[in-house]
């Protein structure tokens, strides 16, 4: 989703999470011996923006856009297979933090050149989870029979980007970070090939469902998550 938002860029990235979708499950339902568990990814813009209001699975308010109507079909065509001898679990996926690609390696020269400031008004939310704990949730999914249906994976203390950014420059031991008006990620954005919603827009996500359930988070504050990732 790190690009501009042209017809063409928009099917592709339509056509690659729903027709993979529904190809594995035609291929499961034509499985004589089928599997145990089937885990489908989505992503945290099927629920609507929000700053003050916190969204968990159980959030009725829907998203809107773009990337909210490709979640919405994703999740569509994976609901569709009633699969008898499978378990189905959909894992609305947050931003990842890891080293080696998405937001932390983007934003990392940044703050190390001081231009780790706020972005936009810095009040929009981010939610996100540490690469660790996503790999660590889903083999809890495997491993706990009793886990189906729609999990969050997001940290359960979502932050501002001004916190981000703060905590980032802070761990990174870096003074000041000029921040960028709206007009200038807009200007950013255009000028690296993505889309400025992807910074500007506010999503305040938590994990309630699998945290009711037993799952427990190896890095649940974003200090803790960048202090291992510098």
């Amino acid at each position: 989703i790190n690009c501009r938002y042209t017809e063409s860029n928009k099917n592709e990235i339509e056509s690659s999470r729903i027709d993979s979708t529904r190809i594995i499950g035609e291929a499961i339902g034509n499985c004589k011996t089928p599997p145990g568990l089937w885990i489908n990814f989505s992503a945290i813009a099927i629920y609507k923006n929000s700053i003050e209001v916190t969204n968990d699975e159980f959030s009725k308010k829907q998203g809107n856009g773009f990337m909210y109507e490709v979640c919405k079909k994703w999740e569509d065509t994976f609901n569709y297979f009633q699969l008898k001898s499978t378990r189905k679990i959909t894992l609305r996926v947050s931003v990842v933090m890891g080293k080696t690609g998405g937001m932390f390696p983007t934003l990392l020269p940044l703050v190390k050149f001081g231009l780790g400031g706020t972005a936009g008004k810095g009040n929009q939310m981010v939610s996100w989870i540490h690469e660790t704990d996503l790999c660590r949730m889903i083999e809890f999914f495997i491993q706990t029979k009793t886990c189906n249906g729609v999990y969050n994976a997001s940290a359960p203390h979502p932050v501002s980007n001004a916190q981000l950014m703060q905590t980032f420059r802070k761990v990174c031991r870096v003074p000041f970070g000029i921040p960028t008006p709206e007009p200038l990620v807009k200007l950013g954005a255009l000028l690296m090939g993505t889309e400025p919603s992807l910074v500007l827009d506010s999503s305040n996500i938590i994990p309630r469902k699998s945290l009711s359930e037993g799952f427990t988070f190896q890095y649940p504050t974003i200090n803790v998550c960048l202090k291992s990732l510098v």
